[in-house]
C-alpha cells in the first residue's frame, strides 16, 4: 500500500480528532469508522458484511 504524505490542506480535508469522531458516533444512526483523522460510513450489503465508504 502506497502511503501519501501531503497535507489534508492540499485536498480541502478537514482531519477529525478522536472527540469529534466519538460525538459524531454518539449522535449518528449509522455505524462509522475513525482513521488517522478521516472518518468512513460503514455499508453493510449483507448479513454479516461491512464495506467501507470515505465520507
Amino acid at each position: 500500500m502506497i502511503e501519501v504524505r501531503e497535507p489534508a490542506r492540499a485536498y480541502g480535508k478537514k482531519k477529525h480528532t478522536v472527540e469529534e469522531y466519538l460525538r459524531w458516533e454518539k449522535e449518528s444512526l449509522q455505524k462509522n469508522e475513525y482513521y488517522r483523522g478521516e472518518i468512513f460510513l460503514m455499508l453493510e450489503q449483507e448479513p454479516g458484511i461491512l464495506l467501507l465508504q470515505k465520507t
